[in-house]
């Protein structure tokens, strides 16, 4: 997990200053992919998606790769809103100019 850490912050550096609010969101990101519910969408999952990212060749690599780290945050296969939950996830860890926020929903 030590290297999905220096990758989150590598990638998120540019765009949250704050070492701990970067730190912050990749716990939340990581405690959501490592909850017991999780069989496939797991970080095991996003770090295969990053490896292939690397070999690809990307216009806009951060977007895709930022893209790769949300895409299942929000995951319940029993229910039918898993998408606008994921997308509720997402909107509620707002990039700001002066780092990551999360809000309360």
């Amino acid at each position: 997990m030590n290297e999905l850490l220096a990758r989150w912050h590598r990638l998120t550096a540019p765009l949250v200053p704050d070492p701990a609010r970067r730190a912050a969101a990749f716990a939340t990101l990581a405690a959501a992919y490592q909850a017991p519910s999780r069989h496939y969408h797991t970080l095991q999952h996003i770090e295969n998606l990053l490896k292939r990212l690397d070999a690809a060749a990307l216009q806009d690599a951060p977007v895709v790769e930022l893209a790769v780290w949300f895409h299942d945050a929000v995951y319940n296969a029993l229910k039918l809103d898993a998408q606008a939950r994921h997308n509720l996830q997402a909107e509620l860890i707002a990039w700001e100019g002066d780092g990551l926020v999360q809000t309360e929903r």
